[in-house]
């Protein structure tokens, strides 16, 4: 098979897993599955934790975090969780994503001792059993950042402009990951959004950026295989509804985490790392061999100070960003 059939057959698998039952999420579940006990405001409290393991790790790439927040919602939307196992329950999702992409992942006794006496050792360890378990060890989610990396050979822009669209893109689908209204958007949706905001970001038109996504998508809704499986590609319109949702959010979110992720506050500066850097995929980097509970020993930074929760605990609701004009009242 021809190397350019090989990529489009890859494309179109990733769109046809993000529209599988086995890794879809139920919006909502904090009402109809947790009854209140795990709200939208702990969810948004946990996943900031999580995205600044992401910078204490030094992980080059924010997939391991986007793949942990896949699990998080996916076993909240069908495991009845405790507020007091919910930290415990965040950490074993991002200790089973960042054995599947990174080459170092922590161990548990990293993740232990940034918990801040939240959970020990063997809670955490029980947890990732119960996880895999949960999940029935379908690990392999699609998540933004696959598609970040599919896309990107889409706009014919210079290296310099590529990667620091690649960079914004990364981050501002990471920050979203936060606020559960994106949960309503497909991975593929968050993704090309993500890049409509960050080519506004660097001066770019839309309109070159709706001109090659829109031939990207019509050229792979007329493949052979979409046709005959009837595969449904994101729209333009849905895309652009994500986008002008994102362009509300990024901005005051970034201001908010600039003090703490120094990830987010790079997004607003110049970022020329090479794209191999940033979007390859280590997911071939499991270590099987020493056990999903006990991951071999990291060269993790222990000079930085350890992310921990907020000394209020889970925070305040008065920063919950409101985005019902937008899109309606919740389900």
């Amino acid at each position: 098979m021809p190397e350019d059939e090989m990529v489009r057959a890859q494309k179109l698998y990733l769109f046809r897993q993000e529209l599988g039952d086995i890794y879809k999420i139920r919006y909502g579940y904090w009402d109809s599955v947790q009854s209140g006990k795990i709200t939208t405001h702990h969810r948004r409290e946990l996943i900031r934790w999580l995205y600044q393991l992401v910078d204490f790790f030094r992980y080059e790439s924010t997939e391991s975090f986007q793949l942990a927040v896949n699990y998080l919602d996916r076993v909240c939307s069908k495991y009845v969780t405790h507020l007091s196992e919910y930290q415990a329950l965040g950490a074993a999702c991002f200790l089973i994503a960042a054995k599947a992409c990174e080459p170092h992942p922590p161990t548990c006794s990293d993740m232990a001792r940034l918990s801040a006496g939240a959970y020990d050792v063997q809670d955490l360890k029980d947890t990732e059993l119960t996880v895999l378990q949960v999940l029935r060890w379908n690990l392999n989610a699609p998540t933004p950042a696959l598609f970040l990396d599919s896309f990107m050979k889409v706009f014919p822009l210079k290296k310099r402009e590529l990667d620091e669209v690649l960079h914004k893109a990364d981050t501002y689908v990471a920050v979203i990951q936060s606020d559960y209204h994106f949960m309503r958007y497909r991975p593929s949706v968050q993704t090309a959004a993500a890049l409509q905001c960050a080519f506004k970001s660097i001066g770019r038109s839309a309109d070159v950026f709706h001109a090659y996504m829109t031939r990207e998508l019509d050229s792979l809704s007329l493949d052979t295989a979409a046709i005959v499986s009837g595969l449904e590609l994101p729209q333009l319109r849905e895309i652009n509804e994500c986008a002008r949702l994102m362009s509300k959010i990024i901005t005051p979110t970034l201001a908010h985490m600039q003090t703490s992720h120094p990830r987010a506050k790079n997004a607003t500066k110049d970022n020329h790392n090479s794209i191999a850097a940033r979007t390859r995929s280590r997911r071939t980097c499991t270590n099987v061999k020493h056990g999903l509970a006990t991951p071999p020993p990291s060269d993790s930074p222990n000079e930085n100070e350890p992310p921990q929760p907020s000394s209020e605990g889970w925070g305040s609701e008065e920063d919950e960003l409101s985005m019902s004009d937008e899109i309606g009242e919740e389900e």
